[in-house]
């Protein structure tokens, strides 16, 4: 139990990491935009 925790456990490449969260973040603008565009669209 007390045995040190293997490397590629704790620490992942940066490069991986940065395209998740970018990819995430695109999915996310994507959402707010269609859902903007709903609301804009629905106003008088």
């Amino acid at each position: 139990m007390d045995r040190p925790v293997p490397a590629q456990h704790s620490t992942r490449p940066p490069g991986q990491i940065a395209s998740k969260m970018n990819s995430y973040l695109a999915d996310w603008a994507q959402t707010v935009n269609k859902s903007y565009a709903k609301q804009v669209s629905a106003l008088p």
